[in-house]
């Protein structure tokens, strides 16, 4: 620019900038989804990016794609993480990336932020290429710790006590290769602490450490030997610790004089389950020292909260009388806690001695506030993309990140196939939205959101593909062109979606034609003939042969692609 002054007298500094003009355009690329994600070490990451070359570039607008780590540094200090950035693991994924990047668990380094950067060149001239770039902050996950055998249990004084915890796990360092788990056992008397409250009006817990003599060489559970407790109630609290991070763990267990069965409740429940799944609780009860095997107890299952009524019909598919209790789907409200017990009574010659066990169950919350957009509403089959779009979807933090999986159901009989069925458009992926083409009719068109957990949330809307009859050839090598760039491309679920639609269209042009011949009509002008169909076979099998390079389960792939095969031959 030039300095000039105002009527005032004052000049502006001078600027200047540098642009630089390619010959030709390169192609306008972006990273599908939110442009910066928390994403949790121990899930894998899949990113997606598309690339819309300039009109100019016709027929040979082929985008060669590549990922690298522009730059990794400590999330909280900002200091370079030179080693995250150069993982052998990580390299190895970028370099086997496409517009599709796949990144395996446990790759990325808890407490880094990644900027990674895809490039899209055109394969014809790859000087001619833009950029684009995610931030990608890995969480530091939290340790999972709980007891075994549940949150609280009878013994007797004159039986051992053995307190484990084998499935105490650091979910992004599972294998501790970065440093070992850590335990510390506390105990306190809950009855000692009742009676302070009592005396002095103030509830005090005084807590005092497990000696290591009474740990197993692997820290993993701790031996009381018998008589090591006097009757009374006991909390007992684990520490599970690595580095600056630490979870805890609780269990209460009531002692009783003598001897008392031993009930356990075995399943280990993650820190949330779905509302929607059958959840199994398995127990076991055994006395040892009376002889009393599982055989001979009877069993009965209760809340200990009376959040739940078990009695109520549907809450379980097992009943409440058995070692092992099935809860129904919705039998538990979406984000509640419910404390469940079992009770064990012995028969035989143990008659009439019982113990009991806890499990707490905390149900997940699956993403809501969300919706489902489509843009247009209304556009011609096989021609022109509909834009889906889920916006607003929102989840407990620690529920994070929400995936997104989108599918169309035909709603009028014929529109597509002879059957109305569900149209799986696009896999769970990061992405918000994506682009598809549907067949000829009218569709309810739907989302799936799905979090951390496995909670899944869904919305719907509606979309017509206007069009029937016939399908012209160029429009049917224009459909299957776009299919064939989506696999070079390694957007293995976009080239069966798009291989699904055609062949779905195929089918209902042939039955279309069927019944014009039946009712002697003439075939319409640029149906697809026979060497055409010919053609269209042969580049589909293809796609199906090279469906495994673009990052698609080989099943899905000749599934789809057989369809669409079998739609042409017919």
């Amino acid at each position: 620019g030039r300095g000039g002054a105002s009527f005032l007298g004052r000049a502006s500094p001078i600027r200047q900038w540098t642009v630089v003009r390619t010959p030709s355009p390169a192609p306008a690329v972006v990273v599908r989804g939110p442009s910066e994600l928390t994403v949790k070490p121990s899930e894998p990451l899949v990113l997606s990016a598309d690339a819309a070359p300039a009109t100019c570039w016709g027929g040979a607008a082929g985008v060669d794609f590549t990922w690298t780590v522009a730059a990794a540094a400590d999330a909280e200090t900002g200091v370079a993480a030179t080693a995250a950035a150069t993982a052998p693991a990580l390299v190895a994924a970028l370099e086997a990336g496409r517009a599709r990047v796949r990144i395996p668990r446990l790759t990325l380094t808890p407490g880094v932020a990644y900027s990674l950067r895809v490039t899209a060149a055109m394969a014809a001239d790859a000087s001619l290429s833009s950029s684009a770039t995610v931030t990608v902050t890995v969480a530091d996950e939290a340790i999972v710790a709980a007891f075994e055998g549940g949150a609280s249990r009878l013994v007797g004084a004159a039986d051992p006590l053995v307190l484990a915890w084998p499935a105490v796990v650091d979910p992004s360092d599972p294998e501790d290769a970065t440093a070992p788990l850590a335990f510390e056992l506390n105990v306190t008397s809950e009855t000692e602490a009742a009676a302070r409250e009592a005396e002095t009006g103030e509830l005090l817990a005084s807590w005092a450490a497990v000696d290591d003599a009474a740990f197993a060489a692997d820290r993993r559970s701790v031996t009381f030997a018998a008589g090591a407790l006097a009757p009374g109630d006991y909390a007992f609290r684990l520490i599970a610790s690595k580095g600056a991070r630490a979870t805890t763990a609780d269990v209460t267990v009531t002692v009783v004089a003598g001897s008392a069965p031993r009930v356990a409740i075995t399943t280990a429940l993650a820190a949330k389950v779905n509302a929607n799944d059958d959840i199994l609780l398995r127990g076991d009860a055994e006395w040892t020292r009376a002889g009393v095997p599982i055989e001979d107890f009877v069993f009965a299952w209760t809340s200990a909260d009376g959040a739940l009524d078990l009695e109520r019909p549907g809450t379980t598919t097992t009943g409440t009388s058995g070692p092992n209790l099935v809860l129904a789907p919705a039998a538990l409200a979406p984000g509640g806690s419910y404390l469940l017990r079992l009770t064990a009574v012995a028969q035989g010659d143990g008659v009439g001695a019982s113990a009991f066990a806890t499990v707490a169950v905390v149900t997940n919350r699956p993403p809501f506030g969300g919706d489902l957009s489509v843009t247009p509403s209304a556009a011609s089959a096989l021609v022109e993309p509909f834009v889906l779009e889920a916006a607003g979807w929102a989840d407990d933090p620690e529920d994070l990140p929400l995936s997104y999986r989108f599918g169309a159901t035909a709603l009028a009989p014929g529109a597509a196939a002879a059957d109305a069925q569900v149209l799986l458009l696009s896999d769970y992926d990061l992405a918000r939205s994506v682009s598809v083409f549907l067949p000829a009719g009218d569709y309810e068109v739907v989302v799936s959101v799905r979090d951390f957990y496995g909670g899944v949330a869904s919305a719907e809307a509606n979309a017509t593909a206007l069009g029937e009859g016939a399908i012209s050839t160029a429009d049917a090598a224009e459909v299957a062109s776009a299919a064939a760039t989506a696999a070079a491309e390694g957007k293995g679920p976009e080239a069966l979606q798009i291989i699904g639609a055609l062949g779905q269209g195929l089918e209902a042009a042939a039955s279309a034609a069927a019944r014009r011949r039946r009712r002697g009509l003439q075939e319409e002008v640029g149906a697809v003939d026979t060497s055409e169909a010919s053609a269209l076979y042969a580049l589909l099998a293809d796609l199906a042969s090279s469906g495994t390079r673009a990052s698609v389960g080989a099943e899905s792939v000749y599934a789809m692609a057989a369809q669409a095969l079998t739609s042409i031959v017919h």
